[in-house]
């Protein structure tokens, strides 16, 4: 289910499969000789299989309630529950794995091949639930080539001041996704800066939209050029590319140090 249904779907070859199911972790541990308990309290068992893998299976869960950080979870009996507490439509879509069916109670196979990006439930509520949903938005909408859909664009930027609650390890954990996994990263780093995410978190490269570069262009889309030019593998390096001239806009002369200062404080934060 999840991440792994939806790349398939999209054609991509899929990272690590999630297993969900009925049975508590006390059940999972019994039927299967080998187990890490690597989340019991949230329902997770590690489950080692005869390739070597390791395969986490979680039982259904239904969220209590969240602070917008933190979800308290319940074990549910369905797996249209558990679906239900997934971010969006893309991601709350599951196979079984014997009989081939696909449960998509909230059309996310459409939505897939529509190009839109589309929250499961009201959206102001889903992304207050965890406000990190915002990134993961802007993410996925540039990893797959999805529209952000207009009520869900708007409450992207309703919650968006609010990303400084959010702590700076799950922000830079994004940011590093961002670089890895998408083959023009500027098409999330715009969505950054169109939602407002840029002057929450990143001020330095905010300072760098309209800020003039040779010729006609702006540092910032001189940075998302030269980002977009690097091999998505070459995380670290797509990561200078991005800040080698955020001093541009503070220093343009002798921009080389201010930059490096600004990378440096950016990066510690």
């Amino acid at each position: 289910m999840g991440g792994a249904v939806r790349d398939s779907l999209a054609g991509r070859r899929p990272g690590d499969w999630d297993l969900a199911t009925q049975a508590h972790p006390g059940e999972v541990r019994r039927l299967f000789r080998r187990t890490v308990p690597v989340g019991v309290a949230h329902g997770t068992v590690g489950v080692l299989g005869r390739d070597g893998q390791m395969y986490e299976v979680t039982t259904f869960r239904r969220d209590v309630e969240t602070d917008g950080r933190h979800a308290r979870v319940a074990f549910a009996q369905t797996i249209e529950e558990d679906l239900s507490r997934r971010d969006f439509t893309i991601n709350a879509v599951a196979w079984h794995p014997l009989t081939h069916e696909v449960r998509d109670p909230h059309r996310g196979v459409a939505d897939l091949r529509a190009g839109r990006l589309r929250t499961v439930g009201e959206p102001a509520e889903r992304f207050r639930e965890d406000r990190l949903r915002v990134l993961r938005a802007l993410r996925f909408a540039g990893r797959f080539g999805l529209k952000i859909e207009p009520a869900s664009w708007e409450a992207v930027c309703a919650v968006t001041p609010e990303l400084g609650a959010l702590s700076a390890e799950r922000i830079r954990e994004e940011l590093r996704k961002t670089l890895q996994e998408i083959v023009r990263p500027s098409d999330t780093l715009q969505l950054y800066a169109a939602c407002g995410a840029l002057r929450v978190w990143y001020p330095e490269l905010q300072a760098c939209l309209g800020a003039p570069d040779e010729g006609k262009n702006q540092v910032w889309h001189h940075l998302l050029h030269t980002t977009d030019a690097v091999p998505r593998h070459r995380v670290t390096l797509r990561l200078a590319a991005l800040l080698h001239d955020i001093g541009k806009p503070v220093e343009p002369a002798d921009h080389a140090l201010a930059g490096a200062a600004l990378a440096d404080r950016l990066l510690r934060r």
